[in-house]
């Protein structure tokens, strides 16, 4: 495979918004264009820095998707409480380009069970509670609907955080061991697990990712940390000639109010 063919290499987020995930942008904008999965589910939202790269891949591949996301954008111990102002912000960038794709179930995970039916599944991204108990019991109670070839995500498989009793990590490494798993090596880690044995024979993504030689993975772990330095610095970017702009701005407000001060000055003594 090769990676300068891959359709993130012209991939640039429609929606910024902040998120931990910036780093696994391109690899799940290419995951949606090879699976072309026809129902996705996310699991826990929050701002939707995910959920909106897996719908813009949805849009330019013009796979047949539907994207779900469901949280309840209430925020817990670990990312912090919620306020309503993220839910709103979210479905206000949802509604503006992605509202024909996708739907929100603005619930607890386990409510939103019965709204899917066994093996209908394609691709579930698990990002809620990162405790090993809870994680756990969403990876058990969300497997039986996904399809057989469908793909699970484990958001932070490389996150060791005591204090805040993290356990996606120690999770993740009982569950790949005997299972078809990649994971991507980045900060955070993103792990990628394979529901079934047997891949689709004219799938080279799925292939390289999953049973690919070492020469083929070492490429493919280069290629996304070139992309994922790419997107931080075009952020980074983005970010400093915003942040320019609205000087600019309010130095010309600055500008207008001393005008309009001056000018109310000269008035009260030429009257």
């Amino acid at each position: 495979m090769k990676c300068l063919q891959l359709p993130s290499i012209h991939f640039y987020p429609l929606i910024h918004v902040h998120s931990t995930w910036l780093e696994n942008y391109a690899f799940g904008y290419d995951l949606i264009h090879f699976l072309r999965p026809k129902t996705v589910v996310e699991l826990g939202v929050f701002w939707g820095g995910s959920f909106f790269v897996f719908c813009q891949a949805v849009k330019a591949s013009g796979s047949p998707t539907i994207c779900h996301a469901v949280d309840t954008w209430e925020g817990d111990s670990q990312a912090g409480k919620l306020d309503e102002s993220t839910f709103l912000e979210f479905q206000k960038n949802r509604e503006t380009h992605f509202a024909d794709i996708s739907q929100v179930k603005r619930m607890r995970f386990e409510q939103a069970l019965d709204s899917f039916p066994d093996e209908s599944i394609d691709l579930l991204h698990i990002d809620g509670f990162h405790t090993y108990e809870a994680v756990k019991h969403d990876y058990e109670t969300w497997l039986p609907k996904v399809a057989k070839g469908g793909i699970i995500l484990f958001h932070d498989v490389k996150v060791v955080n005591e204090e805040q009793n993290f356990g996606v990590k120690r999770f993740w490494e009982e569950l790949k061991k005997d299972k078809l798993h990649f994971e991507m090596n980045n900060q955070f880690g993103l792990g990628v697990l394979y529901k079934g044995t047997a891949l689709p024979p004219e799938n080279e993504f799925l292939r390289t990712i999953f049973q690919g030689t070492p020469e083929e993975l070492e490429e493919i772990d280069q290629y996304y940390l070139f992309m994922k330095e790419r997107l931080i610095s075009r952020a980074y970017i983005q970010m400093y000639y915003r942040s320019e702009e609205k000087v600019k701005q309010l130095e010309a407000r600055l500008l207008d109010l001393e005008t309009k001060i001056r000018n109310k000055e000269w008035n009260k003594k030429a009257s």
